[in-house]
């Protein structure tokens, strides 16, 4: 990018492409909480969530592939029934169909692809 040619972002590029705290739709469930950031038009080849959590997650199983990434805390993590310990800096992938669930207090970024759809996530038992 040159200083020569780019010009400031209009309002319909910045809500395509940006995304900030204040343009996101909050969620809540018991000790967990978190943002999912959105764009306009929606961006369905994957989808960033910011996730607080203060407890347990509950297993379910990965309607596509999810990368959680630990922005701090610590906890633990199980995929597909193997525990892992997570702290700062760790990096999760889950491929699509693996059961996972993760507990603690986590605050975590979490990548979907293709976008999160609630009803491609599915409870394992």
């Amino acid at each position: 990018m040159s200083a020569d040619t780019a010009r400031p972002a209009t309002a319909a590029e910045k809500a395509a492409v940006l995304c900030r705290d204040e343009a996101t739709a909050e969620f809540r469930a018991d000790g967990m909480e978190g943002a999912n950031y959105r764009t306009t038009p929606p961006f369905e080849a994957a989808s960033v969530a910011r996730i607080d959590l203060n407890g347990r997650h509950g297993r379910v199983r990965a309607g596509g592939a999810r990368v959680f990434y630990v922005l701090g805390g610590q906890g633990t993590f199980e995929v597909d029934g193997a525990s892992l310990d997570v702290q700062d800096g760790d990096a999760i992938h889950i491929r699509p169909g693996q059961s996972y669930d993760f507990q603690g207090e986590l605050t975590l970024l979490c990548v979907c692809v293709p976008a999160f759809d609630i009803q491609q996530e599915a409870i394992a038992g």
